[in-house]
């Protein structure tokens, strides 16, 4: 097999099956946004993307285009024409790919059901034998609930060819429509129907009423929706209020339990389970064979002696971690990220939890006061710290590992904590902990609520009123906390003034931005985009600017000029010196350096102004703290013609 090359034949021959394929799609009648279909499901399809390197054939334009039509003819959905998707992302700002907030925000501006995305993984070509090997995944995205619940991952490989001279754009049209009707078949196939929760014990153990059956698989993952009354609508409104993974599975039920933070579920909670890729799949499987091994090996060491049976706090390593203040888009509240370098666990370490630990000195006591989070995800590369209170918080998760005498025992973690808001201008650190297999797992005490080993923090001692807890069993499970992360002073971004949003007539040749800066953000940097998607580069940047301490900052641009009768986008970036550069999430990619505000828009001035009338000279009706000399200010053949500022 060799990778699709570049061939000048080929590319015409794929120009034309490319426009026989997407004319039935593209000129099909435009869909008016909101339009429904009865019994059927209503979804757009964004770009397929395509990681293989190679797009001489438009893998991804004919994919799509593929996917599109193979979902007509499926007889289960009705999609989106290409010319309302475009306009809508227009309308949006938005460019694919997008983030799974952003396909929401799409969906429910179209008032679509799904928004499906995918990803060419694969496309290969027998020069012998004409067949073509195609790999595609497709994942659907429910608006209503923002969680992607259906998906397929479909290899297919087209028959031979005799006497084939090496057409390859003809059957790569094929193999593409091939895969793209066996992945709808297979996402339609693997749809698991939505259940209810039957029963929930005092352990949070769910018990729910689809199963094996159903299509219900040990592990996977479902999210919680609850149907609550809303006064306000005067209707039932359904909300998603966590998520549960399954752990015994049965023919007609299954059983799971909660994830992360998540609401305790309630009998008669609707389940939906989300789709998980056949990689992860397959990854679980064989993560769980590898630590099977492992634990047979522990118990043959210990027969035989070579481990010592310690009694020692910890017999796992600290995780090492760093953090950085990041934001999610233009504009938006910004977060705290922990970054967890995982390229130091061992792949055959069990993770059952993440514990993080927040606190206002590098003195940070990893203690059950200090805890804001807490979850299951054992492969986890980062968590994230929002602004927002989280109080009364219970996190609890069970697991299996071999005890001493070699049999397979229980064990939990079950923690109560507050997450308390980031403030801004204060600085933050953070340690992190993680709840592993024990290798050498000490006793467990015995206490008055039963077996169970527990740490708690002085105020809980009395155990007079429910407070922070942190209970590992057994303890040793439980690794040693990281090293102190941070400093990260949290921050807002910062506030634009002028030139505000479609201010016209802007002088080209020297334009003055004003904003207001933030809290602890000692440093800003102005950027000038030409297109409102602020794909990068910008025309203009600025350099660093840094904070005075004033309430206002300005900058005044005179080393670059704009064009005449143009409109542009700008924003403001701010960071905090001598800390981690910020994330942000910007035109569909990450940015590495600054917090981004809001954008604001301004045009420029067709060309020179007329000159004021005497009435308008030096007038102004801006507040006294503002420069005389701003954006409307013309110099040209040497000649003043006064401050032309609206």
């Amino acid at each position: 097999m060799y990778r699709i090359s570049h061939e000048p034949l080929a590319k015409h021959v794929a120009l034309i099956v490319a426009v026989l394929i997407a004319v039935p799609y593209g000129l099909a009648p435009t869909a008016a946004y909101g339009q429904a279909f009865t019994e059927m499901t209503s979804a757009v399809v964004l770009p397929i993307q395509d990681i293989t390197g190679h797009d001489s054939f438009k893998a991804s334009e004919k994919a799509t285009d593929a996917v599109a039509m193979a979902l007509e003819d499926s007889g289960e959905f009705r999609t989106i024409a290409k010319r309302s998707l475009h306009a809508a992302l227009a309308d949006l700002g938005l460019v694919p790919p997008l983030m799974e907030t952003q396909q929401v925000r799409l969906g429910e501006y179209l008032q679509v059901d799904k928004v499906i995305t995918g990803t060419v993984h694969e496309v290969a070509v027998d020069r012998g034998t004409g067949q073509c090997r195609v790999r595609l995944e497709l994942k659907a995205m429910d608006v209503f609930l923002g969680w992607v619940l259906d998906g397929a991952m479909v290899s297919v490989e087209t028959a031979p060819i005799p006497g084939w001279r090496g057409d390859d754009a003809t059957v790569v049209n094929e193999a593409l429509r091939q895969v793209a009707e066996a992945a709808v078949r297979t996402m339609l196939r693997h749809h698991v129907p939505r259940g209810k929760i039957d029963s929930v014990d005092n352990h949070g153990i769910v018990t729910m009423n689809i199963g094996l059956n159903n299509g219900v698989h040990d592990g996977q993952n479902m999210v919680v929706v609850r149907a609550d009354w809303n006064p306000d609508l005067q209707r039932v409104k359904a909300r998603a209020v966590g998520e549960i993974t399954v752990f015994d599975v049965q023919a007609r039920f299954s059983k799971g339990r909660a994830i992360g933070d998540s609401l305790w579920p309630r009998t008669g909670d609707y389940i939906y389970a989300q789709y998980t890729p056949s990689e992860v799949v397959r990854e679980r499987q064989h993560r769980q064979s590898i630590t099977k091994t492992i634990r047979k090996g522990w118990a043959f060491a210990m027969l035989l002696g070579v481990l010592a049976i310690g009694m020692s706090k910890g017999t796992t390593k600290p995780p090492v971690v760093d953090a950085q203040i990041g934001q999610a888009g233009l504009g938006l509240t910004p977060f705290i990220r922990v970054n967890l370098d995982r390229g130091l666990i061992p792949e055959t370490s069990q993770v059952h939890a993440w514990l993080f630990y927040r606190g206002e000195s590098a003195g940070l006591i990893a203690e059950p006061e200090n805890i804001v989070g807490a979850t299951s995800e054992p492969r986890l590369d980062f968590y994230e710290d929002t602004a927002p209170a989280r109080l009364g918080v219970i996190f609890s998760t069970s697991f299996q590992y071999l005890d001493r005498n070699n049999e397979m025992a229980d064990g939990s973690v079950d923690i109560t904590y507050d997450d308390p808001a980031l403030v801004t201008g204060d600085t933050y650190f953070y340690k992190v902990a993680r709840v592993v297999d024990p290798i050498q797992p000490v006793p467990p005490v015995v206490g008055s609520a039963g077996v169970r080993a527990t740490r708690v923090g002085p105020a809980q001692e009395e155990e007079e009123e429910e407070e922070a807890a942190q209970e590992v069993d057994p303890p040793d499970a439980l690794s040693e906390a990281s090293r102190a992360a941070g400093p990260v002073t949290y921050f807002e971004p910062a506030i634009l003034e002028e030139p505000d949003s479609n201010t016209g007539g802007i002088n080209p040749t020297s334009v003055t931005f004003e904003w207001t800066p933030s809290v602890r953000a000692d440093q800003y940097q102005v950027q000038v985009y030409d297109s409102p998607t602020l794909s990068w580069p910008p025309v203009y940047t600025s350099g660093d600017l840094s904070w005075t301490g004033s309430n206002y900052m300005t900058h005044t641009v005179t080393d670059y000029t704009f064009d005449n009768a143009r409109q542009y986008w700008w924003v403001v970036g701010n960071r905090k010196i001598g800390e981690a550069d910020p994330i942000s999430y910007v035109a569909g990619e990450y940015r590495t350096g600054w917090i981004y505000s809001s954008v604001f828009t301004f045009t420029t001035a067709e060309g020179p102004p007329s000159p004021p009338s005497s009435a308008a000279v030096g007038g102004s009706d801006r507040p006294a703290r503002h420069p005389a000399s701003r954006s409307g200010l013309w110099h040209e053949r040497g000649q003043e013609f006064g401050d032309g500022r609206r």
